[in-house]
Protein backbone atom coordinates (compact mmCIF):
# COMPACT_ATOMS: atom_id res chain seq x y z
CA UNK A 1 0.00 0.00 0.00
CA UNK A 2 1.05 3.64 -1.22
CA UNK A 3 1.64 5.92 1.71
CA UNK A 4 1.97 9.64 0.78
CA UNK A 5 3.87 12.02 2.72
CA UNK A 6 2.39 15.64 1.85
CA UNK A 7 0.96 17.34 4.81
CA UNK A 8 -2.85 17.71 3.44
CA UNK A 9 -2.59 13.72 3.12
CA UNK A 10 -1.97 12.90 6.86
CA UNK A 11 -5.00 14.31 8.74
CA UNK A 12 -5.81 11.71 10.65
CA UNK A 13 -9.74 10.43 10.03
CA UNK A 14 -9.74 12.47 7.15
CA UNK A 15 -10.13 11.62 2.93
CA UNK A 16 -7.51 13.64 1.43
CA UNK A 17 -8.14 14.05 -2.90
CA UNK A 18 -5.06 15.10 -4.26
CA UNK A 19 -5.16 16.00 -7.61
CA UNK A 20 -1.57 15.78 -9.41
CA UNK A 21 -0.88 17.75 -12.69
CA UNK A 22 1.73 18.50 -15.18
CA UNK A 23 1.54 22.53 -15.17
CA UNK A 24 0.21 23.51 -18.49
CA UNK A 25 -0.66 20.22 -20.24
CA UNK A 26 -4.42 20.61 -21.79
CA UNK A 27 -5.68 17.32 -20.26
CA UNK A 28 -4.44 18.61 -17.00
CA UNK A 29 -5.53 22.21 -17.00
CA UNK A 30 -9.09 21.12 -17.92
CA UNK A 31 -8.92 18.77 -15.15
CA UNK A 32 -8.84 21.85 -12.45
CA UNK A 33 -12.72 22.55 -13.12
CA UNK A 34 -13.46 19.00 -12.06
CA UNK A 35 -11.59 18.70 -8.93
CA UNK A 36 -13.04 22.67 -8.19
CA UNK A 37 -16.30 21.57 -8.99
CA UNK A 38 -16.57 18.59 -7.03
CA UNK A 39 -14.64 20.24 -4.03
CA UNK A 40 -17.63 22.78 -4.05
CA UNK A 41 -19.90 19.92 -3.99
CA UNK A 42 -18.12 19.19 -0.61
CA UNK A 43 -17.59 22.81 0.18
CA UNK A 44 -21.35 23.25 0.27
CA UNK A 45 -22.44 20.12 2.54
CA UNK A 46 -20.34 21.13 5.78
CA UNK A 47 -20.88 17.44 7.23
CA UNK A 48 -19.15 15.67 4.76
CA UNK A 49 -16.83 19.24 4.50
CA UNK A 50 -15.21 18.80 7.39
CA UNK A 51 -13.90 14.94 6.43
CA UNK A 52 -12.41 15.64 3.11
CA UNK A 53 -9.89 17.93 1.93
CA UNK A 54 -8.65 18.73 -1.46
CA UNK A 55 -4.92 19.52 -3.01
CA UNK A 56 -3.66 20.25 -6.23
CA UNK A 57 0.18 19.42 -7.09
CA UNK A 58 1.63 20.59 -10.04
CA UNK A 59 4.70 17.18 -10.42
CA UNK A 60 6.76 19.24 -12.98
CA UNK A 61 6.72 22.65 -10.58
CA UNK A 62 6.99 21.36 -7.18
CA UNK A 63 10.28 20.98 -5.57
CA UNK A 64 9.11 17.47 -4.17
CA UNK A 65 7.57 16.76 -7.48
CA UNK A 66 10.26 13.90 -8.90
CA UNK A 67 10.09 12.24 -5.13
CA UNK A 68 6.29 11.89 -5.36
CA UNK A 69 5.77 10.78 -8.23
CA UNK A 70 8.13 8.33 -7.74
CA UNK A 71 7.03 6.73 -4.34
CA UNK A 72 3.43 6.84 -5.57
CA UNK A 73 4.26 5.66 -9.07
CA UNK A 74 2.46 8.20 -10.99
CA UNK A 75 3.05 7.79 -14.28
CA UNK A 76 -0.47 9.45 -16.01
CA UNK A 77 -1.27 12.82 -15.55
CA UNK A 78 -4.10 14.13 -14.26
CA UNK A 79 -3.98 11.35 -11.59
CA UNK A 80 -6.58 12.02 -8.72
CA UNK A 81 -5.43 9.82 -5.41
CA UNK A 82 -7.86 9.63 -2.63
CA UNK A 83 -6.05 9.12 0.52
CA UNK A 84 -7.51 7.91 3.72
CA UNK A 85 -4.87 8.37 7.15
CA UNK A 86 -2.35 9.14 4.51
CA UNK A 87 -2.70 5.73 3.01
CA UNK A 88 -4.00 5.35 -0.40
CA UNK A 89 -7.70 4.29 -0.23
CA UNK A 90 -8.54 4.63 -4.08
CA UNK A 91 -6.48 6.52 -7.66
CA UNK A 92 -8.15 7.25 -10.71
CA UNK A 93 -6.19 8.56 -14.00
CA UNK A 94 -6.39 9.64 -17.31
CA UNK A 95 -8.50 12.46 -16.77
CA UNK A 96 -11.50 11.05 -15.51
CA UNK A 97 -14.70 13.12 -15.75
CA UNK A 98 -16.25 15.14 -12.81
CA UNK A 99 -19.39 12.44 -12.24
CA UNK A 100 -17.19 9.74 -11.98
CA UNK A 101 -14.69 11.49 -9.69
CA UNK A 102 -17.31 12.23 -7.80
CA UNK A 103 -18.95 8.71 -7.49
CA UNK A 104 -15.68 7.19 -6.20
CA UNK A 105 -15.06 9.91 -3.83
CA UNK A 106 -18.73 9.22 -2.33
CA UNK A 107 -18.28 5.24 -2.38
CA UNK A 108 -14.99 6.57 -0.12
CA UNK A 109 -17.15 8.92 2.43
CA UNK A 110 -19.44 5.88 3.06
CA UNK A 111 -16.72 3.63 3.75
CA UNK A 112 -14.95 6.07 6.36
CA UNK A 113 -18.26 6.34 7.87
CA UNK A 114 -18.40 3.03 8.59
CA UNK A 115 -15.58 2.67 9.99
Amino acid sequence: MRVCYCCCCRSAGQLAVMAFHIHAAPPCVRSYARMHGVAQQYADNTTAAQHVSFGVMDVDVAAEGAQVCSALDLQQFPTYVIFQDGQEVARLSSSPDRRKLGEVLAQQVAAAGKQ
